[in-house]
């Protein structure tokens, strides 16, 4: 008998929590599984992405506050064997519906980000407010996927939840889709200088201050060069006024959110990321499958993980903009750095993960 299992995001918008769902959504086996896919709003990219062969349900729903008794209608109306939800307002607004929701169907939350990072972002208060929400309502999931081993560790010690309830599994990534993607001609115009990009969104977190700055320094030894950063976010203005300041605002360029970023991964000079906290940063493997050379910040959690202490790229110190200049010169000069990258990515392939998620969900019947 098929396990009728829900997947849940918030929206389709070009982060990386939704993307994995997508991805998952393509490879779940369809002989054990008949996967419905439900959003508070289906807006996004990855709407386009969708397998055509789920149901898909869509709550319309544009502010959190009002997600609770639609949600509630929808899942005991749908009656899924087992829920799987990422991201952190819907894993609390689906856990704080858990009493209402039939004891025959299971709760799956994947965390998404290191919880202590999120929360310290928050004003005082705020963060309160959440530390208590995570405490009281994540030992009502059945089951709860952390992306790496410190974010495990740091769910048990920030929730209670026994070690047996928290599973890690690392993100997956569509190495055929990428390589026929990343197949695309080169998008960069100019052959003098260096080539440089970097992908994610354009807030605090990913530490795109940090790489500008950064950058600066490159550019006195490789002045026509250029740094590409793919990705939408509300500081766009704000690091665009700092490229100004520091003179390099012709060699900024900001190209928005790309549905097919691999050519700018596979034809740059180097892949840069710049984070200040991450979960598990699916840009970083889809690097790695785009054979790139890569210069990354050893922040919490996954780059040391993903490059192997640095044999499959290059880490630098977090917030650091002269050892990530550093790193930047090293990784444009020698050409080793990341030259095995290629086998690390298929670690990570679809199906591989996808499976690790199937064994934990069918456990849960």
């Amino acid at each position: 008998m098929k396990t009728k299992l829900m997947l849940m995001t918030p929206n389709l918008h070009g982060g990386g929590a939704e993307k994995v769902f997508v991805n998952l959504l393509k490879h779940f086996d369809r002989e054990r599984f008949e996967p419905v896919f439900m959003t508070a709003n289906l807006t996004g990219p990855y709407t386009k992405q969708l397998p055509t062969d789920i149901e898909v349900i869509d709550l319309g729903i544009t502010r959190a506050r009002y997600i609770i008794p639609k949600l509630l209608n929808a899942i005991n109306k749908t009656k899924p064997d087992v829920i799987l939800s990422t991201l952190e307002q819907l894993n609390l607004s689906l856990l704080l519906a858990r009493p209402f929701i039939r004891r025959q169907t299971k709760v799956v939350i994947r965390e998404a980000n290191l919880p202590s990072k999120t929360i310290n972002s928050y004003s005082f208060y705020r963060k309160i407010m959440y530390q208590t929400m995570y405490r009281r309502l994540y030992p009502l999931a059945d089951q709860i996927i952390a992306q790496s081993e410190l974010m495990r560790n740091e769910i048990m010690t920030f929730t209670g939840v026994q070690g047996s309830r928290v599973t890690t599994i690392n993100n997956p990534i569509d190495i055929k889709t990428i390589a026929r993607l990343s197949s695309e001609p080169s998008p960069y115009t100019s052959r003098i200088g260096k080539n440089i990009v970097s992908v994610g969104r354009l807030e605090y977190q990913k530490g795109y201050d940090i790489l500008i700055q950064a950058f600066k320094q490159v550019s006195l030894q490789y002045p026509d060069s250029n740094l590409y950063i793919l990705g939408e976010g509300s500081l766009q203005a704000e690091l665009a006024r700092l490229a100004s300041s520091l003179n390099i605002a012709e060699h900024v360029h900001f190209i928005g959110f790309t549905e097919n970023p691999y050519p700018y991964m596979k034809h740059a000079d180097l892949f840069v990321l710049s984070s200040r906290f991450e979960g598990f940063p699916n840009v970083l493997l889809e690097a790695l499958a785009c054979k790139a050379r890569i210069v990354a910040t050893d922040c919490d959690s996954g780059p040391g993980d993903i490059l192997s202490r640095s044999e499959y790229g290059l880490l630098v110190p977090v917030e650091n903009a002269a050892a990530l200049a550093d790193g930047m010169l090293k990784g444009i000069s020698d050409p080793h750095i990341g030259s095995k990258g290629y086998a690390r990515a298929l670690d990570y392939d679809s199906r591989k993960i996808t499976d690790l998620y199937e064994k934990v969900l069918i456990s849960m019947r």
